[in-house]
């Protein structure tokens, strides 16, 4: 084999296994990130409350309490987002504490997303309240997350909407 040939085929060797450990080092630092995203956050509880039967047209409160137990570190909620699973028969009334403009709600196709900003300092706890008109009959259930960043706990909120009776 001439030399010419042999160096091409060096290079050749030597480009694809540094394709390889960039390839791996990728694989490895993309299971790293989905690892912490897929993690709770932690230090934190979270409890939904909503009435189990309405009737249809009635306004009612669904209450989501976020305790900071963690001991000198704040926690900052981004967000909570409702699933449309759950919104389908309701229709957002209002928000306490209140969002500053109507582009702090957004529809994202899988859910209501209410953006706070909110900071809870170490051993407090806030209560969000979203009030909701019942628009359908049915039975209605999803998720209600709770994000810090990019991570969320997760609770399920379930209520029964039923025709008024007359």
């Amino acid at each position: 084999m001439s030399e010419k040939k042999a160096n091409w085929t060096k290079r050749i060797a030597i480009g694809c296994g540094g394709l390889i450990v960039l390839t791996i080092i990728g694989f490895l630092a993309l299971a790293k990130g989905c690892s912490y995203l897929m993690k709770d956050v932690e230090g934190v509880t979270v409890t939904v409350k909503c009435p189990g039967e309405i009737l249809k047209d009635a306004e009612v409160d669904l209450t989501v309490t976020v305790t900071n137990q963690r001991e000198g570190q704040d926690l900052k909620v981004a967000e909570i987002m409702i699933a449309n699973e759950f919104m389908d028969g309701f229709s957002l009334v209002s928000t306490d504490p209140a969002v500053p403009s109507t582009t702090d709600i957004t529809d994202i196709g899988l859910a209501k997303s209410v953006d706070f900003g909110v900071t809870i300092a170490p051993g407090d706890q806030r209560i969000f309240n979203f009030r909701l008109r019942a628009e359908r009959v049915g039975i209605f259930k999803g998720d209600v997350d709770v994000y810090e960043g990019m991570r969320c706990i997760t609770q399920i909120a379930q209520a029964v909407v039923k025709e008024k009776q007359e």
